[in-house]
């Protein structure tokens, strides 16, 4: 994995890079350049009336966080800070999930050229036995199922940032 220069997050690049069937789908593509959280900012617009299938980028996160209330360490520019919030039957099974995406996530890198991959039961992806990525899944019950999937994945995490994580992590 080699440290490269990055580019804040393009709009432009960023819809060319979604398939049209999947873009089709969503309603809107949310770019922030900050966030308490991505997975909170859709749960307020959910708050607020979201139905409708979207997703939340954003630079960086002021109040990350993963599973058990775990703070996500989310530093500006560098690292992929990503949650969807998509509305289902309630009766529609979701076990699985959070492993469902780690796996998608990791044929995702390994197109890429990223190996050594792993996933950690049940929601981090490692490289090298260290930590490269979290999915943080959460669902809300009514006559629907609405979910939102966050993805925390390191590009560029500082050593800084690194030393507060409570068990070993890299960057791609």
């Amino acid at each position: 994995m080699t440290q490269e220069s990055f580019s804040p997050l393009s709009r432009r690049l960023i819809l060319n890079a979604i398939d049209t069937p999947i873009a089709n789908k969503l309603s809107e593509v949310l770019i922030m350049p900050e966030v308490g959280s991505t997975n909170d900012e859709l749960w307020q617009r959910f708050n607020n009336g979201l139905r409708l299938p979207t997703v939340c980028l954003a630079e960086t996160q002021t109040a990350g966080r993963g599973r058990r209330g775990d703070q996500w360490q989310s530093p500006a520019v560098g690292n992929l800070y990503l949650s969807l919030f998509w509305p289902h039957c309630a009766d529609e099974p979701r076990h699985g999930l959070s492993i469902a995406v780690g796996i998608s996530l990791i044929n995702t890198l390994k197109h890429y050229g990223i190996n050594q991959l792993r996933l950690k039961w049940p929601n981090d992806v490692l490289f090298n036995r260290q930590k490269l990525a979290g999915i943080l899944v959460e669902s809300r019950f009514n006559t629907k199922q609405y979910t939102v999937v966050g993805i925390g994945l390191n590009f560029k995490l500082p050593i800084s940032s690194q030393q507060l994580i409570q068990q070993p992590s890299t960057s791609l």
